[in-house]
């Protein structure tokens, strides 16, 4: 029975993600300031965690791309709010930028 517990307590701890969902999550306080970080923080990391927001460099048309397909999954986001983040990651994130530029 021991090693039945031990079995499943080790199945779920590799079921979830270590961190907790998701509002103390160190990827948030990487976000550079700008208009739509607030955003992109709350109605991003709601859902999970930012560390592939974070690292990731895109396009303005990629950002808008990846948001959009985040709200086609079903994040509660307003388009006027998808715009603003997208607006937000493409001057944050732009290709060739390394973290903490």
């Amino acid at each position: 029975m021991q090693r039945v517990l031990s079995i499943l307590t080790l199945i779920g701890a590799l079921s979830f993600p270590a961190e907790p969902l998701w509002p103390n999550n160190h990827w948030a306080t990487l976000l550079p300031d700008g208009d739509g970080k607030e955003e992109t923080r709350q109605l991003c990391g709601s859902c999970h965690n930012l560390q592939k927001t974070v690292l990731s460099r895109k396009t303005p048309q990629e950002w808008e791309r990846t948001v959009f397909d985040m709200v086609a999954r079903g994040a509660q986001i307003f388009p006027d709010e998808a715009e603003k983040i997208s607006k937000y990651l493409s001057a944050s994130f732009p290709p060739g930028k390394a973290t903490g530029q």
